[in-house]
């Protein structure tokens, strides 16, 4: 009999460290744009693009489908676009025809809902007059050398944070003549930015960075 007993404790033992173990467990937290999408009676897919990154989108009945995001925050709505349209955007001129927005830097640039960016070809030469001042800014465009940053900037699009993000995507990018902030978007999380950079070649720099540290360079 006690031969039987003691598997049995045993059994019942580990079944409860189990159960103990998997209460444990943090819950894992869902997605607020998948919630959003699934609630409304749509599917919810991660998608891969051309250039390898994935992302939700939003799958409504008639076929079209927003990345899941812009859905959330009402910036895509059914029946706009289908997901491989957005791919068949491979120039300026027709990331604007899509209505996408546009950075007004120069030369101006445009973002897909992918993260795709595409700048403008400027044809005829320097449209905005081309006067760089002692530290390569364009004082025709708008921007102005700061000395905190450590770049060319418009001071009026930044605040204390926007600036900050500046500041430490300027560094890392490796500060130098003409060196521009040309936009800084605010992440879904603290600390978290994503600051585009151009210098006096008009070559494009992204500088991401989560818990105001520098997370990537490209």
């Amino acid at each position: 009999m006690k031969k039987l007993v003691i598997p049995i404790l045993l059994i019942i033992a580990l079944a409860a460290l189990v159960y103990f173990v998997q209460e444990q467990k943090p819950a894992r937290l869902a997605n607020p744009s998948a919630v959003y999408c699934v609630d409304r009676g749509f599917e919810y897919k991660i998608r891969t693009g051309p250039s390898g990154a994935q992302d939700g989108y939003c799958i409504f009945p008639d076929g079209s489908e927003c990345p899941g995001w812009d859905y959330y925050y009402g910036k895509c709505f059914p029946s706009q676009t289908k997901f491989e349209d957005y791919f068949k955007i491979t120039t300026f001129q027709q990331c604007a025809d899509a209505g996408y927005p546009i950075m007004e830097s120069y030369p101006r640039q445009c973002r897909t809902p992918d993260g795709r960016m595409f700048r403008e070809e400027i044809t005829e030469p320097q449209l905005i007059g081309g006067q760089r001042d002692e530290h390569g800014c364009l004082g025709p465009a708008g921007y102005s050398w700061n000395a905190e940053v450590g770049a060319c900037i418009r001071a009026w699009e930044l605040n204390e944070d926007t600036m900050r993000a500046a500041q430490i995507a300027a560094t890392a990018a490796g500060q130098e003549y003409g060196l521009t902030i040309n936009e800084v978007i605010i992440l879904r999380c603290p600390g978290c930015f994503q600051v585009t950079l151009s210098d006096t070649e008009h070559k494009i720099t992204e500088v991401t960075l989560e818990d105001w540290k520098v997370k990537s360079v490209r």
